[in-house]
């Protein structure tokens, strides 16, 4: 039985690691990092979306920055079936990466068997800056929440006004 569990647990993490999970920045899918640039006290509103099909069930995304680079807040769903906010969890599951005092947004698929997703997955998540200097945007994804894999990371160039 500790056999299945690990080979179930273990194909979970495989079927999740060759997904495209990527931010994108004011709905553009494809920033480069270069041309991500605000000013103190500005803001971004960014999305996570797929280029390729996801069907899966309790996939779990984690939104990550340094509070000292700026803040993450809001988000929400854009395809049915997928739950709200687990932004409870978030501080938790952020602490557990080694992120521990990180600004951490997170969300969870929660659909049947056969549902998938494509494109935009989640849509509004605010990205607040108030200090100069880079900010380093991180997204996470897991199978269950425990083992989490780097999906995309965003670099945002916070200069002066």
């Amino acid at each position: 039985m500790k056999k299945l569990l690990v080979l179930t647990l273990v194909l979970g993490i495989a079927s999740l690691a060759p997904a495209t999970l990527q931010i994108s920045v004011n709905g553009n899918p494809d920033p480069l990092d270069s041309e991500i640039v605000i000013g103190p006290s500005d803001e971004l509103i960014l999305d996570v979306h797929t280029d390729v099909a996801l069907p899966y069930t309790g996939t779990y995304l984690l939104m990550v920055v340094d509070t000292a680079q700026g803040t993450l807040s809001g988000g929400a769903p854009t395809q049915g079936g997928v739950s709200s906010e687990l932004n409870y969890y978030a501080a938790y599951w952020a602490a557990s990466i080694g992120r521990e005092g990180a600004s951490a947004i997170a969300n969870v698929s929660d659909t049947g068997a056969g549902t998938v997703f494509t494109g935009q997955i989640y849509d509004q998540i605010l990205f607040h800056c108030e200090k100069i200097g880079d900010a380093t945007v991180q997204l996470y994804g897991s199978a269950d929440s425990v083992m989490w894999e780097l999906q995309d990371t965003l670099i945002i160039h916070q200069i002066p006004d």
